[in-house]
């Protein structure tokens, strides 16, 4: 692998869950480190809090400066933009950027992405591309941009250099849906470099990544539970006319888990239900359970609340009935 990628893969590892809102300040004067860098060309990152209906994107520094990206210069160095392009970015992403004019009076500075502006971006692709050529997958970092059921976009070492990771390549085992493990943008993740992908309307350069050498297979690493075991899960899918549903659970992390109905429970998306395991085999990748209790119905629907009420009566009365 060349230099460069294993420098900027392990800073960016080590970086890559901080959360930095704007450059800090060395002196009293509150724009100090923002004129420093205007004088340097120097970059560094932003992650924008609030974005106004005209797609211009701010933030509100330690020290009450509010940064402002316009979004006409951000169209202007961003080949990818479209109106939506606020949403995507607000709270999530950090963006490289530089200072292209200080107002003191208004306490504001506006600066501009710094993508066109980093030589360092031209450097890695090349490197990405020498390293495949010789027939090695370098070992990468990069934040999750957009999911899917099927697939992620990634923004690689957050250098606007864009990959693409199937739903098929995320780890050793079958993945029915991204979006069902949890994985939200903003997210940091590690990947191999597969190939290069074709060029796109607006991407000249993107990449093809894969998961399934670096990460271990989940099911390995789960306890060998004994049928009738009770576990919590979530219900995160309900398959029309089926007769059953999926669900997760922080117990067998990184695994959907196949959920049958049951008679005396009525089962909704994003509630939680005790569960026991009917069927579990770790070589088959297989594991089934049936719910038995309302944990959390997250929005308490009187239809639940009702099953409640009528399942402890029903458990009262039959209790009353052997008494006698």
């Amino acid at each position: 692998m060349a230099n460069i990628l294993e420098r900027y893969a392990e800073s960016f590892r080590k970086n890559a869950n901080v959360d930095v809102s704007a450059i800090r300040q060395t002196t009293d004067d509150k724009f100090s480190a923002y004129e420093e860098s205007m004088k340097g060309k120097q970059s560094f990152s932003c992650r924008f809090e609030m974005a106004d209906a005209e797609g211009n994107l701010s933030l509100i520094d330690v020290n009450g400066v509010k940064v402002v990206l316009l979004a006409e210069t951000f169209q202007q160095s961003t080949p990818y933009y479209n109106k939506d392009i606020k949403d995507r970015f607000i709270g999530t992403l950090s963006l490289n950027v530089v200072v292209s004019k200080i107002d003191r009076e208004n306490n504001i500075v506006f600066v501009e992405s710094a993508v066109n502006k980093d030589e360092i971006k031209g450097s890695l692709i090349k490197a990405i591309f020498k390293a495949l050529k010789k027939g090695e997958h370098p070992r990468l970092g990069g934040i999750v941009t957009t999911v899917s059921d099927k697939r992620l976009t990634v923004n690689i070492l957050n250098k606007n250099i864009f990959g693409f990771l199937n739903a098929s390549n995320w780890q050793p085992i079958y993945t029915r849906s991204l979006k069902n493990l949890g994985i939200s943008r903003g997210d940091y993740i590690e990947f191999e470099v597969e190939a290069a992908a074709p060029k796109q309307k607006g991407l000249d350069y993107a990449f093809y990544l894969d998961r399934k050498n670096i990460v271990p297979d989940p099911w390995e690493s789960l306890p060998d539970f004994e049928l009738g075991t009770s576990i919590v899960v979530k219900c995160i899918e309900r398959p029309r006319d089926k007769k059953y549903w999926w669900g997760v659970s922080k117990s067998v992390p990184g695994i959907e888990i196949i959920c049958n109905y049951s008679d005396h429970v009525t089962v909704m998306t994003n509630c939680y239900y005790k569960c026991k395991i009917k069927k579990y085999d770790k070589t088959s990748h297989s594991m089934t359970c049936v719910p038995f209790e309302v944990v959390n119905v997250g929005i308490a629907t009187e239809e639940n609340i009702l099953f409640s009420k009528n399942k402890r009566s029903d458990k009262a009365a039959k209790a009353e009935q052997s008494d006698k």
